[in-house]
């Protein structure tokens, strides 16, 4: 009914509570005042410590040849990584230097990321947890795709690196080591290293921001890989306006067809035969025994071989190292000189 209480009711006149003794009240009130004091002391200690001092570092982001690759360079003040404490934000690896230390002043010593963000940060966390962010960078290009798959779905699809792989049309964030074939196809992209140990690599209009090595053969078609190509196989092969940013090298017995537009940044070297067909080397040519035949293409170094050397429409930026009996040339120019009236250098003094 109106104006019932609810609740226990005690024996007439009592609402339910009980009374505190003085005693007892003191007590209580002098333990609060205790845990008070307690819990302000710990606040104030804190307030008063000093967090962990960040790094002092000079940092710069270099665009590397291949967009969007760039380089991170360590220009000066306190080495960076190998203790899990920074990650870089806005790259496609995050964790890059979290075993692996960055130098301070070393123009060497560069780290390769793939940003995927308008702005790159280097951020560092202290020992108590206190974040600083030690430099950020507006890239000149990144990464406009999403990545699709990362290193569990290697994992998964190799069979933990005993099985072939293919790529198709996806971005993959983890490097790809197997036994098996890998193919990579219809604009794929690997962010990371595509390496088989015992079989053949065979990428086709697709991209690889590292390098490829492979045990067998490696064939590139209208693909792009800012890396080094590596084989022990019997074949290299680019067509098709294939681009690679390092070197290309095969081992004894090996040959290397280039054509199609395709261009290397760096040097060509293989155990047998090198042909260049509308193609362009930045940097030298060699092979160990084979011949060597460069047809409307340009060479940014030297050419050297213990076979023959043909040159038809070619520029040599640098000298040709081969035996004159083994040398033929028409239409090029070799170190600036008409091929008529050039001499080959000796062999061994390449």
């Amino acid at each position: 009914m109106w104006g019932a209480r609810s609740g226990r009711r005690g024996p007439e006149g009592d609402t339910g509570g009980r009374a505190v003794s003085p005693v007892v009240g003191t007590a209580l009130l002098l333990v609060i005042v205790v845990l008070a004091v307690v819990v302000a002391a710990q606040v104030f200690m804190k307030i008063g410590e000093e967090p962990d001092p960040s790094p002092d570092v000079v940092m710069d982001l270099e665009k590397g040849e291949f967009a969007p690759v760039h380089y991170l360079h360590h220009g000066g003040g306190d080495d960076l990584g190998g203790n899990g404490k920074t990650r870089i934000r806005g790259i496609a690896n995050p964790d890059v230097l979290h075993d692996e230390e960055l130098n301070a002043g070393d123009r060497e010593e560069v780290i390769p990321v793939v940003p995927v963000d308008e702005e790159v940060q280097v951020v560092w966390r202290g020992d108590d947890g206190t974040s600083y962010v030690l430099w950020r960078f507006h890239p000149s290009s990144y990464l406009d795709r999403s990545v699709d798959e990362g290193c569990g779905w290697v994992a998964a699809e190799t069979n933990d690196g005993s099985d072939p792989i293919t790529v198709d049309g996806v971005v993959v964030n983890c490097d790809i080591i197997t036994n098996g074939d890998i193919d990579v196809v219809n604009d794929a992209v690997i962010i990371g290293n595509a390496t088989s140990l015992a079989n053949n690599v065979d990428l086709d209009e697709s991209v690889v921001y590292g390098p490829v090595n492979a045990d067998g053969d490696v064939d590139l078609d209208g693909t792009n890989v800012s890396g080094s190509v590596d084989s022990d196989g019997s074949d290299v092969v680019l067509t098709d306006g294939s681009r690679v940013g390092g070197d290309v090298t095969i081992g004894s017995g090996g040959n290397v067809d280039i054509d199609g537009g395709s261009s290397v940044e760096g040097n060509v070297e293989a155990g047998n035969r090198i042909d260049l067909d509308s193609t362009t080397v930045g940097g030298n040519v060699v092979s160990d025994a084979g011949d060597v035949v460069v047809t409307d293409s340009t060479v940014g170094g030297d050419i050297k071989t213990d076979g023959t050397v043909d040159l038809d429409n070619a520029t040599v930026t640098g000298d040709v190292y081969v035996d004159p009996g083994d040398f033929s040339c028409s239409d090029s120019t070799i170190n600036g000189q008409d091929c008529g009236s050039y001499s080959p250098k000796d062999p061994d003094d390449y």
